[in-house]
């Protein structure tokens, strides 16, 4: 996602997300999540993947925030 994602963008019909960006903001990542989970006609449901590197501390950090949201979303989280 872009910062086009964050805020206006109105594809209700994208069933998926990948996030390959550094950042912590709670507020971010919930509205990006929110753009691929509204219902659409057709839409069974949507997967986020969110890449993280677990190596690099700052950026692992950054991820348990983004954690953090999609557990306060009642996201399922799958570790791959």
């Amino acid at each position: 996602a872009t910062k086009r994602a964050d805020e206006g963008l109105d594809l209700p019909s994208l069933d998926g997300l990948v996030l390959a960006a550094a950042g912590r903001s709670r507020v971010r990542v919930t509205q990006q999540a929110y753009r691929v989970m509204r219902r659409y006609p057709g839409k069974a449901g949507a997967l986020i993947y969110d890449l993280v590197d677990y190596d690099v501390p700052v950026l692992y950090r950054q991820f348990a925030e983004r954690r953090n949201a999609y557990e306060e979303m009642g996201l399922p989280m799958v570790r791959q």
